[in-house]
């Protein structure tokens, strides 16, 4: 949602087309970091991941999506 770049080219963030598909403003929307505390956001399953842990997640992902095709 945050992604900015459209290949190699700056663009709106994705985050701000969602909020205009679904008439959300955009003064009503907050990164989660800036609203929930770190336990918050850990009991929400938002830790931050160390490298082997993240290429375990990335190795995970790219698994997942090759077995959807």
């Amino acid at each position: 949602m945050r992604c900015a770049v459209n290949n190699g080219k700056p663009c709106a963030p994705r985050w701000e087309l969602w909020a205009a598909v679904n008439g959300v403003d955009r003064e009503r929307v907050a990164p989660m970091e800036d609203v929930l505390t770190d336990q918050e956001m850990a009991e929400r399953g938002f830790t931050e991941l160390g490298p082997a842990p993240a290429f375990d997640a990335i190795a995970a992902a790219a698994k997942a999506a090759r077995s959807r095709r």
